[in-house]
């Protein structure tokens, strides 16, 4: 069975069983045909989601929240294949960027926030998901394309999740982590912490 389907179903099911959740983006869009990968997306077993997907986007909110208070809120935005493999001057670097720098190689492939992105670096043949803030150097999240999207779709694109994976890879607390807890105990259909780490521990790379 797809197993992204089943993530997705269990995504609708979150956004139509919480009256307090305002869903504002759920587009998944499948593709009629495998759409053509960059040639840099070397591992087949790691890219299944652009054999069947042509991009993903989600959006939601609490209907009571702030609309400039983010942390409690969910955002997926998965690029199409081809507008991953773009030259991402002025975004991810610069032309002051020195030219050994790693940045220029680094593909962006979850735009999910204005503030920060997760994508892989070209020369990498594990093509790993780091979180990159548009400072400094990305974080290695030890996930592939898809396993990150799995991970993702279980937490419902909660608001920099991608910080829960670096709490499951070094052990230090940040606020993402009571952020999360906070939402998980007030909505349904948000997995516990202990039981996302499991999941994650399936999931990560060697």
């Amino acid at each position: 069975m797809d197993k992204f389907k089943d993530k997705l179903s269990s995504l609708e099911n979150f956004l139509s069983i919480n009256q307090n959740v305002v869903s504002q983006t759920n587009d998944f869009s499948e593709a009629a045909t495998a759409e053509e990968q960059p040639s840099f997306l070397k591992s087949d077993l790691a890219h299944n989601f652009y054999k069947s997907y042509k991009y993903g986007k989600l959006k939601w909110k609490l209907k009571e929240s702030d609309e400039f208070d983010l942390r409690l809120t969910g955002s997926i935005n998965m690029l199409p294949a081809t507008e991953i493999s773009k030259d991402w001057k002025d975004i991810v670097y610069f032309d002051s960027t020195p030219a050994e720098s790693i940045l220029r190689g680094f593909k962006p492939v979850d735009l999910f926030s204005d503030d920060a992105c997760a994508g892989v670096f070209e020369a990498d043949a594990d093509n790993a998901m780091h979180l990159y803030l548009y400072e400094g150097e990305p974080t290695n999240l030890k996930l592939s394309i898809d396993n990150y999207l799995l991970m993702a779709l279980s937490v419902k694109g909660f608001y920099f999740w991608q910080y829960l994976v670096q709490y499951f890879i070094d052990g230090r607390p940040n606020e993402v982590i009571g952020d999360y807890k906070s939402l998980a105990g007030s909505v349904n259909g948000l997995p516990p912490i202990d039981e996302l780490k499991l999941q994650y521990d399936q999931l990560k790379q060697s």
